[in-house]
């Protein structure tokens, strides 16, 4: 831990501009010790990785908005600036993505990527920008649904390496992440991350697995739509006791990272039918949703240092098979 003074909020690393904001960790300096009476009337701290401080854990809120429940807004670092964090800090070199769409995550990416979506609307503008820029990498586009893909490809290929980082936002039923993540996980490493959006429900409503958004109550949320991705933080904390799952507070539906991944664990692929079964058999009540909402411990993401990658035994370029 150390104190600096600071007057910028912002900041560059490599040369680039870094879409990072210290201004949650800046406090009123008190007038002594007497030294630093002449600097900036403001100081930062500045933490090492691992640190973490008291405030860094929170509860989430149940509030009532115009009669509906729902959680009250999540107030951390936006889920892009999240996720640009991690790539960053882990200077991630194998990337794959499932659920591209416009390309917003896909951008992010500074090495080698796959990214896997049915349907690609991709920004040209954008995607010009980014090959004038990282001329020296390769994305692969393929344009499937993640169950066709890993029927027939292997990303170690496309990647050079066992995937280092990886994102699923694809179909926001509980039964595609399920399977999503059994595919993701072996073609990884022990030393990677597996990052699933939309877990943190604001209402209810959002969880349906049927999309009606013109049968909401809550109106102001009504095109918003997590389905019941939920539901695979209980399923992987029971069934992969072995796995790190951290829970973040990042706007608008919550990210969670999953690590400790065993690409040779198979207790989720000999269980998968009954899983299946399991999440498709009958939607869960509203009370059990809230039990689960009010069960959790949710990580700041403005507070909790982003998570490095190990370095002592990274894998080194080669694919396999």
């Amino acid at each position: 831990m150390c104190e600096l003074p600071v007057r910028a909020t912002r900041v560059r690393a490599n040369d680039m501009p870094v879409d990072e904001d210290f201004s949650q960790f800046v406090i009123d300096m008190p007038r002594e010790p007497r030294h630093f009476s002449e600097a900036s009337g403001r100081i930062a701290f500045v933490r090492e990785p691992g640190d973490s401080p008291a405030c860094s854990s929170l509860a989430l809120a149940r509030v009532t908005v115009d009669g509906c429940e729902r959680v009250a807004p999540l107030g951390g670092m936006p889920y892009l600036e999240f996720l640009q964090s991690l790539h960053v800090k882990r200077q991630v070199r194998r990337y794959l993505e499932i659920g591209t769409q416009h390309g917003d995550s896909l951008k992010l990416a500074r090495g080698n990527a796959v990214a896997i979506d049915p349907e690609f609307k991709l920004k040209i503008r954008l995607w010009s920008l980014r090959r004038r820029i990282h001329r020296h990498r390769r994305i692969h586009l393929f344009k499937a649904t993640s169950d066709a893909y890993f029927s027939t490809h292997d990303p170690r290929a496309a990647l050079g390496g066992p995937i280092e980082l990886a994102f699923i936002d694809g179909m926001h039923l509980s039964e595609y992440v399920l399977r999503d993540f059994i595919n993701v996980e072996r073609h990884c490493w022990l030393g990677s991350l597996i990052v699933l959006h939309d877990a943190l429900p604001q209402n209810f409503e959002m969880t349906e697995r049927q999309r009606r958004t013109g049968a909401r109550r809550d109106k102001s949320l009504a095109q918003a739509w997590t389905g019941d991705v939920w539901r695979m933080l209980p399923l992987l904390r029971r069934e992969r006791p072995d796995l790190r799952i951290e829970v973040f507070d990042c706007p608008p539906t919550g990210l969670v990272l999953v690590s400790d991944l065993d690409p040779h664990n198979r207790t989720l692929q000999a269980r998968l039918e009954q899983l299946t079964r399991e999440l498709t058999a009958s939607p869960p009540s509203e009370s059990e949703f809230w039990s689960f909402i009010e069960s959790l411990t949710v990580l700041s993401s403005r507070a909790t240092p982003p998570p490095a990658a190990p370095t002592s035994t990274r894998p080194a370029g080669s694919a396999r098979r």
